[in-house]
């Protein structure tokens, strides 16, 4: 199984990575962070591509989780088994980082190579000011996979969790 979670910073697609692979056993693979150690500027767009085909080489099955799925080769969204976009509400994504922030200031995790406070900054803009460009690769994305039925999109945290009762309900079978 091939599953790809992308969406705004706060929508879940971590959590519902995480969940999917512990139900599966199947390797879920953090684009984010790769994406942040090979910050894509002219010079390091190959070297972004390299790190991110020698994740998946030899992998049959995978789970990701994205932000920056745009940067993904075509071939990953080509080779998914299902492409769930988390597409919750603005006031609910903005509510999740926060949370986030709280619990990871509490908590002192710097991930993403980042400070915390810089982080959920990074995150707010990104779901104010990106949005027309997330749903412009989503529109594309879509276009390229031409399959309807391996394009989801979760609009709730009931749908999310329904998805991946789903998933890990099949993959069992």
């Amino acid at each position: 199984m091939r599953v790809i979670f992308m969406g705004h910073p706060g929508a879940g697609k971590t959590f519902a990575a995480e969940l999917v692979s512990s139900a599966t056993h199947i390797e879920r693979i953090d684009v984010d962070n790769l994406f942040d150690e090979h910050f894509v500027t002219f010079v390091s767009k190959r070297a972004y591509l390299r790190a991110f085909r020698k994740l998946l080489e030899g992998k049959s099955d995978w789970v990701i989780d994205s932000y920056h799925g745009h940067r993904m080769p075509d071939s990953v969204w080509l080779d998914a088994d299902i492409i769930a976009f988390t597409d919750l509400p603005r006031d609910q994504l903005v509510k999740n980082v926060f949370k986030r922030y709280k619990v990871k200031r509490q908590a002192k995790d710097n991930t993403h190579n980042q400070a915390t406070y810089a982080n959920t900054l990074k995150n707010l803009a990104q779901i104010y000011l990106l949005d027309t460009s997330l749903r412009k690769n989503i529109r594309r994305i879509r276009q390229l996979t031409d399959i309807s039925d391996k394009f989801v999109e979760l609009r709730s945290s009931r749908d999310v969790e329904d998805f991946i009762h789903q998933l890990a309900t099949q993959h069992q079978v």
